[in-house]
């Protein structure tokens, strides 16, 4: 366990912004669906703004 924790401590910038980043990729995703359909592809969504 204290081996997880020194990691985490010395890697904690680099996950925080692995973290934002993935939700970045994910807001743009589902923000600009028609092009980059991910969101429909993991959450199974249909943004349909266009209706």
């Amino acid at each position: 366990m204290s081996a997880i924790a020194t990691s985490i401590e010395n890697n904690h910038r680099l996950i925080i912004l692995a973290l934002v980043g993935v939700i970045v990729v994910f807001l743009v995703a589902c923000t600009f669906n028609d092009g980059l359909p991910i969101c429909h592809w993991i959450f199974n969504c249909d943004h349909l703004f266009h209706q």
